[in-house]
């Protein structure tokens, strides 16, 4: 009885021990950080009533550029996918994807290698949830009374760069009463208010085994993906310019910016961007869908108490 309990406890080892020595792909991405400006309603309407920003009085309060008002366009920070480690050509990305980040993809045991460089004028870094990583490669700044080299990809500084590692282990990833694919995020963690309201917010998507084709390139004829024809992200957020590492910046953007008053609520109010990736009033364009196809939905909310957002189709 005592060896039948060895051997089930061995069997059990060995098992385990052949599972963890099984290998994915190793998924590689080249991103960098981009200070840009983002227009979030780039129609310059209400495209819901069809209203130019002027003639609407709801709109008019966020969009329109004015003495004390910033308007439609802001200064952020975005991460942005290269075809290569040179980042001189941009990659391939749906216009839906509006200000987020490249979709990150892996499926269980793969291996996320993701190349960071920051062409921002301030420190950020690349924390992802839903996968594994070790500590070196959590992209998180906090007092954890680590050493200096376990800290540099907490805040990468401005011209720098950095290789984060993330492992999509099977306790991670999704169960089988899952769906093949779920939905998380990837964003700055620096300051994490200041830098997810700059721009710095992506989507990453962890997979069952076989969901996933071996290119991650987007391909508007081909889904990256198995089991479903389509897949979209929204990210539905009230973003809070106000809290922007770039906001003496876009003060700038007003016709009379030395009047601006910065803690007055009027002001405050009128950068509250309530948007779906970035767009506000109807301007997300590309969600375009053909009847029989398969689609996937992964929608996420980021922010406080104000963004908790009831969706409907």
């Amino acid at each position: 009885r005592t060896l039948g309990l060895l051997a089930g406890c061995l069997m059990l080892v060995l098992l385990g021990g052949a599972d963890g020595n099984r290998k994915g792909m190793e998924r590689v991405y080249c991103v960098a950080i981009k200070e840009e400006m983002w227009d979030y309603a780039p129609s310059g309407k209400n495209l819901i009533n069809g209203k130019t920003i002027a003639e609407d009085e709801h709109a008019d309060v966020y969009l329109e550029n004015g003495r004390q008002r910033i308007g439609r366009v802001y200064k952020k920070a975005m991460y942005r996918e290269y075809t290569d480690c040179s980042y001189t050509t941009p990659a391939a990305r749906p216009e839906w994807l509006g200000f987020l980040g490249p979709v990150i993809r892996a499926e269980v045991y793969d291996t996320i290698i993701i190349h960071m460089k920051n062409f921002g004028s301030h420190n950020y870094s690349m924390h992802p949830h839903g996968v594994f990583y070790q500590k070196t490669a959590e992209g998180a700044l906090y007092p954890d009374r680590t050493p200096d080299h376990f800290k540099m990809d907490d805040h990468v500084p401005p011209g720098g760069s950095y290789t984060y590692r993330w492992e999509v282990k099977p306790e991670h990833g999704p169960t089988e009463d899952d769906p093949d694919c779920m939905t998380w995020i990837y964003h700055s963690h620096v300051n994490t208010a200041k830098d997810t309201y700059s721009g710095l917010v992506g989507p990453l998507i962890t997979c069952k085994e076989g969901t996933l084709r071996k290119s991650n390139k987007y391909d508007p004829e081909e889904s990256v993906r198995y089991d479903v024809d389509q897949d979209f992200y929204l990210l539905f957020s009230v973003v809070d310019e106000n809290q922007s590492w770039y906001l003496d910046d876009n003060v700038k953007l007003c016709t009379d910016p030395k009047g601006v008053d910065v803690d007055d609520p009027g002001f405050r109010e009128s950068n509250m961007m309530h948007s779906i990736n970035g767009y506000m009033y109807g301007n997300l364009p590309g969600l375009k869908i053909c009847q029989h196809r398969a689609v996937a939905w992964h929608m996420a909310g980021l922010g406080n108490e104000v963004d908790v957002h009831s969706i409907s189709f």
